[in-house]
C-alpha cells in the first residue's frame, strides 16, 4: 500500500473558511436555509427547490411521493450502469428497479430496448449524466410523455453544467443534485430537488413538512467530518485514510437503510459562495482532464466518451480500457504512482446480489432467457476513472 501523494477517487475540496461559514449557518438557523434555497431557484431559474440530507433522499422522497400519487405505477426505470445510491433510493420507496441495457458508445441508455420497457405501471425514468457527460434527454422525454410517465433528471454529478444552452437538472421534469464529498461541491452529504410541476411541488413540501431535522449531536458530527475531509481529501494526506480498511473508502456500496432528512443550516452554511467554488472547480475539471487525456493518448491505447468533440465536466474521467494486459498495467502503475485510477461501478445493477430477488426484469422481446444486460455487463468490466479535481 503507497505511502505518499495519493489522489483520492473524487473529491470536491472543503476549506477551513467553509467550516467557518458552517458554524456560522449554525447560529444563522433557518435564515441560512432559506439563503441557499434562494440562491439555487435565482441559479436554475426554477420556483421549486427543496434541500434535503443527501441526494439518494431527495430522490427517494421524490419516488414515494409519486408513488403515492400513482399507487398503480410501481416500476422505476433506469440504466444498467449508474452509481448504486440510485437503486437503493428505488428500493429504500418501495418500488421496483427496471434495469435497461446501454449503448456502450454513448454511456446512455439503448432507446430500442427502453421503449420496450416503458409500461402502464412505470412510474418514472432516470435519466443519468453519468461522469459528467451529457445525456441525450429530449428523445427519452419523447418516449416518456407519450405514456405519461415522469422523467427525472440525475444531476447528481453536473451541478454547474449547460447542455444545449440549458441547464443540466432542470432539462426533465423532476431533477436532483447530490452534494456529497465526491461531487461537484461537498457540503459533506446533501441533495438538492428541483420540480417544475405545481402540484407536485406542494405535495412534496406538504410531506417533506414532516421530515425530521438533523440533532444536536448529528450536527456536531457533521463539523467533524467536514474537518476530516477538509484534511485528508488532499493528495499530500489521502494516503492514510486510504490505509485503514474499515473506512471503505473508494467502495461502491448498495445501502437501502438510509435516512431522509432534511437539511441542516450547517450545510447550507458551509455552501455560502457555491457559486464561485463551483466555477472554480468545474473549469479546473476540464483543464485537468485535458492534459491528462494528452498525456495517456502518447502512452496508452484508450478511449475516452466525450460529445461533440469537447471535454464534458468530469468528476471522475471515464477512461474506456479493453486489453487484460493494459489493465493490469495501468492498475499497478496508479498505484505505484498514486495517481487514484480504479473501477468505478464493480457490476452493472442487475449483478448486485442484495438485488437479485428484487429486479423486475422486464425482459425484452427479442431476447427471452438470456442475459438481462448484455451490452452493460461487458461496458462494467472496461470502465475505469480517476479524479479530474487532483489539486
Amino acid at each position: 500500500m503507497r505511502i505518499g501523494r495519493t489522489l483520492p477517487p473524487a473529491a470536491a475540496p472543503i476549506y477551513l473558511r467553509d467550516i467557518i461559514s458552517g458554524i456560522r449557518g449554525l447560529f444563522s438557523g433557518q435564515r441560512e436555509l432559506d439563503r441557499f434555497e434562494s440562491e439555487l431557484k435565482d441559479y436554475f431559474g426554477v420556483k421549486n427547490c427543496f434541500l434535503f440530507s443527501s441526494g439518494k433522499a431527495a430522490l427517494a422522497f421524490t419516488l414515494s411521493t409519486l408513488h403515492e400519487m400513482s399507487s398503480q405505477r410501481d416500476e422505476v426505470v433506469m440504466p444498467a450502469y449508474v452509481c448504486y445510491s440510485v437503486p437503493s433510493a428505488v428500493v429504500h420507496a418501495g418500488l421496483k428497479v427496471v434495469p435497461c441495457d446501454m449503448n456502450p458508445y454513448t454511456l446512455e441508455m439503448d432507446l430500442e430496448k427502453l421503449s420496450q420497457l416503458l409500461r402502464d405501471t412505470t412510474l418514472c425514468v432516470i435519466v443519468p449524466h453519468l461522469f459528467g457527460i451529457p445525456a441525450q434527454m429530449s428523445k427519452v422525454a419523447e418516449l416518456c410523455h407519450k405514456k405519461d410517465i415522469i422523467l427525472i433528471e440525475d444531476a447528481a454529478q453536473t451541478l454547474g453544467v449547460t447542455y444545449n444552452g440549458k441547464m443540466l437538472g432542470t432539462q426533465g421534469d423532476i431533477g436532483f443534485f447530490s452534494l456529497g464529498r465526491g461531487k461537484s461541491i461537498s457540503t459533506v452529504e446533501g441533495g438538492i430537488l428541483v420540480v417544475k410541476d405545481p402540484s407536485l411541488s406542494k405535495q412534496l413540501r406538504d410531506r417533506r413538512a414532516q421530515l425530521c431535522s438533523y440533532t444536536s449531536v448529528e450536527k456536531g458530527v457533521l463539523l467533524l467530518k467536514a474537518l476530516f475531509l477538509s484534511l485528508f481529501s488532499r493528495p499530500s494526506l489521502y494516503w492514510f485514510p486510504k490505509l485503514l480498511p474499515f473506512l471503505r473508502l473508494g467502495d461502491t456500496i448498495f445501502d437501502p437503510k438510509f435516512p431522509i432528512k432534511k437539511m441542516s443550516e450547517i450545510q447550507a452554511g458551509l455552501a455560502r459562495n457555491w457559486k464561485e467554488k463551483l466555477s472554480d472547480f468545474n473549469a479546473r475539471r476540464v483543464k485537468n482532464a485535458q492534459v491528462f487525456l494528452k498525456e495517456l493518448s502518447n502512452n496508452l491505447s484508450i478511449s475516452f466518451f466525450s460529445k461533440n468533440g469537447s471535454t464534458p465536466v468530469c468528476l471522475r474521467l471515464p477512461l474506456f480500457i479493453e486489453e487484460t494486459d493494459e489493465k493490469e498495467h495501468i492498475l499497478s502503475e496508479s498505484e505505484k504512482k498514486g495517481l487514484g485510477i480504479m473501477f468505478t461501478y464493480p457490476d452493472s445493477i442487475d449483478g448486485i446480489p442484495e438485488l437479485a430477488n428484487m429486479l423486475n426484469p422486464c425482459s425484452y422481446k427479442e431476447q427471452p432467457n438470456k442475459t438481462m444486460n448484455p451490452a452493460t455487463s461487458n461496458l462494467s468490466r472496461e470502465i475505469y476513472s480517476c479524479n479530474s479535481l487532483p489539486s
